[in-house]
């Protein structure tokens, strides 16, 4: 059998702002943060080495799960287990876990 790269299995290589996304959205999930801690663009940008649009648009994707909050300026401080039991539970309901 002949290896075909362009044929119906060929690895697709996952964007940097879907991983990106995935990682932040495990972590917090995880409890990789602490209460309190400021998720900064800049700070979560160095730390993966990735841009800073990946991360805006993780973190903006996570807010609107309801699993960050936005400070305006200040970044998204990490908020633990309330709102994510409650996303947790979303997911149960609707089959995503």
């Amino acid at each position: 059998m002949e290896n075909n790269p362009t044929g119906p299995f060929k690895k697709k290589a996952i964007p940097v702002s879907a991983r990106t996304y995935e990682y932040l959205k495990s972590r917090v999930l995880s409890g990789g943060f602490n209460p309190g801690d400021r998720l900064t663009e800049e700070h979560l940008a160095e730390e993966l080495g990735v841009s800073r649009t990946p991360i805006r648009e993780a973190l903006h994707k996570l807010e609107l799960e309801g699993l960050i909050k936005s400070l305006e300026t200040r970044g998204f401080p990490y908020c633990p287990m309330g709102r994510i039991q409650s996303f947790r539970d979303h997911e149960k309901i609707h089959g995503r876990v």
